[in-house]
């Protein structure tokens, strides 16, 4: 629940110990418990069978440090005064159940406050037949009652959740949400689905050039370029791609700067029916030629002055797609665009961190819904003029090229030099 509603990667709890290693030391009265760190981290896929494996584990591990004292792991992390007291939020576990006789009398335990608490507090206290009971305490100066009582209730939801789930249940989901709360997410907050016909993206282009032909559509260190002019370049783009093999459904690797020439790629690539994969510029010969071969693209656009780097590229790449190459060609009957909101629209490969670098592929109904979504979130009108500063590999730099041009608002694209010069 923690790891979950703090957002991390690994929960960090302060869990109470008694430091007490043997049943001689638990039978003499005295002031020996402590607290200590308890790292717990519920993995991807890990099954509720498996999480209560391995936290066994993990407790099992921070048991034998019991008798390393709080203050001292303070001390040894180089926190002073108050500063790392609480590392996380607290668990006690407390045994009931007790029997206290004196003489002919019986003594009850009636735990009235577990002193003071510096963070969250969650107590389990063993009832004996009356089951579990579990108490949350907070630090006024920190929660309010209102979320000490959220807490609460989200807690107790997701212990019964836990405890109803099979052993092969996948504790990732598992949802740590009240009702009430999935509902409002799914309801308001997920509700982005924008009710109306879909419009490609060339279309909505065009349909600004019919406008404002004369509107500034892209400027790049090379020069600008109208909306009519965009259209157009794209237009006359497209008739070239479809001669070379470009079909409905193919997909057409970029070999192309930032600019005027990448942005018409894009719209000349949509208008034919196909998908862009980009290719980075900058990345080894050899990784650039497996994506090459791995995306099988029907053709190879090439940006100007990249004709030597298309040669090198082909020839260590085992694909051999056509090349079509920018030549600023303009179209003054413009080609019927193709496509439908279920075809691919573009193919951006992944890393490759944690392995093979993965094609991640996004179709056009759900790339214009959320460049609907991010023209919504950010208020952008045809009065806005959007940087272009990501490369052209990063999922951002889809938005960030696309969403100014279906508005009618100005693209501004920038050189990596600028983009990485923070003054």
């Amino acid at each position: 629940y923690v790891q979950r509603a703090a957002g991390v990667d690994r929960a960090l709890l302060t869990l109470a110990v008694p430091a007490r290693a043997t049943a001689a030391a638990r039978a003499v009265p005295g002031m020996r418990a402590n607290f200590v760190p308890h790292p717990v981290r519920v993995r991807p896929g890990l099954t509720v069978a498996d999480f209560l494996r391995d936290s066994a584990g993990e407790l099992r591990a921070t048991l034998r440090h019991q008798n390393y004292r709080g203050d001292r792991i303070r001390r040894d992390l180089g926190f002073t005064g108050d500063a790392g007291r609480s590392l996380g939020p607290t668990v006690n576990v407390l045994e009931s159940g007790f029997d206290y006789a004196f003489g002919a009398c019986t003594g009850l335990l009636h735990n009235l406050s577990t002193g003071p608490v510096e963070d969250l507090q969650i107590i389990y206290l063993d009832a004996a037949e009356e089951g579990y009971a579990v108490r949350l305490d907070a630090n006024p100066t920190r929660y309010t009652q209102e979320e000490l009582d959220l807490h609460r209730r989200r807690l107790f939801a997701w212990l019964t959740t836990l405890a109803e789930a099979g052993p092969d249940a996948r504790v990732d989901r598992l949802d740590v949400l009240l009702p009430e709360e999935s509902a409002a997410v799914r309801a308001g907050w997920a509700a982005t689905t924008v009710d109306e016909p879909y419009t490609g993206v060339v279309e909505r282009v065009r349909a600004h050039a019919a406008a404002h032909p004369d509107r500034i559509a892209v400027q790049d260190p090379d020069g600008t370029a109208t909306y009519a002019e965009l259209v157009s370049h794209a237009s006359a783009l497209s008739r070239r791609l479809t001669a070379a093999g470009v079909r409905r459904g193919s997909r057409v690797a970029m070999l192309c700067e930032p600019g005027l020439p990448f942005v018409t790629g894009i719209l000349a690539v949509l208008g034919a029916g196909a998908a862009w994969v980009p290719l980075d510029l900058r990345a080894p010969r050899a990784r650039t030629a497996a994506l090459l071969d791995d995306s099988g693209p029907d053709v190879l656009y090439v940006g100007p002055g990249l004709d030597h780097t298309a040669t090198e590229l082909l020839a260590a790449a085992t694909a051999a797609p056509a090349t079509v190459t920018w030549d600023a060609s303009r179209d003054t009957d413009l080609l019927p665009p193709s496509g439908t909101g279920d075809d691919l629209a573009y193919v951006i490969f992944t890393s490759g961190s944690t392995g093979r670098p993965k094609g991640a592929m996004v179709h056009r109904a759900g790339m214009v819904n959320h460049l609907l979504a991010k023209v919504d979130d950010l208020a952008m009108t045809a009065d806005d003029v959007t940087v272009h500063n990501a490369p052209v590999t990063f999922d951002i730099s889809v938005w960030q090229m696309l969403c100014p041009l279906i508005t009618g608002g100005r693209l501004v694209v920038v050189d990596r030099d600028t983009a990485a010069d923070p003054q």
